[in-house]
């Protein structure tokens, strides 16, 4: 039986650096699966197609009452409850939700996913800096209320998860966390 690996966490939190971590340096090992979120908003520097599958407004709202999860731009699809399906020795998959959606799914799953939260270690001036960067245009109020929304983002996954990640621990030390994850949860089904 494989792992299902749910990441849980605000935006710019690190979800998808350490799912890609995770993903190649333990290739040959594992055999991954990522679910990809549907998204209306704009690619950020470094992303492509293997994160997100980026949409217009229109097709994402056509698409909308397909979806199994929606918060804002971002929604997952009833493809992905396809993806519930029993997974292979070891095979493991890893989907990123919006903590808001995280109880939803655990209720779907059941026991069988390991929630994981990256919650970012950092003070305002890093936040400020990071939001600044995907968003140039934002001006204090919205850099504020954005700071806000993270930091309840944060709170909420950490009292969903199984195991919390500190973005500012330094990803390979996530990594190996997760690696042990694995090791253990794999072991345990031996």
């Amino acid at each position: 039986m494989g792992a299902e690996l749910v990441f849980l966490g605000p935006s710019g939190a690190g979800k998808t650096t350490l799912m890609r971590g995770l993903a190649d340096t333990a290739e040959g090992k594992y055999r991954f699966t990522i679910d990809r979120p549907w998204t209306t908003r704009d690619r950020r520097p470094g992303e492509d197609d293997h994160e997100y599958i980026f949409a217009s407004e229109r097709r994402f709202n056509t698409k909308r009452r397909e979806f199994l999860f929606t918060m804002g731009t971002y929604g997952t699809d009833e493809f992905g409850l396809e993806r519930l399906r029993p997974l292979g020795l070891n095979e493991v998959r890893m989907r990123v939700l919006l903590p808001d959606n995280a109880l939803r799914f655990r209720h779907l799953l059941g026991g069988l996913a390991t929630f994981c939260a990256i919650v970012p270690a950092v003070g305002e001036a890093v936040l400020t800096e990071r939001i600044r960067r995907r968003d140039p245009m934002a001006d204090a109020a919205n850099v504020a209320e954005r700071i806000q929304r993270l930091r309840e983002d944060a709170e909420s996954a950490r009292s969903i998860a199984d195991v919390v990640f500190e973005n500012g621990l330094g990803i390979d030390r996530s990594v190996a966390v997760l690696h042990g994850v694995l090791e253990e949860y794999f072991t345990n089904k031996a």
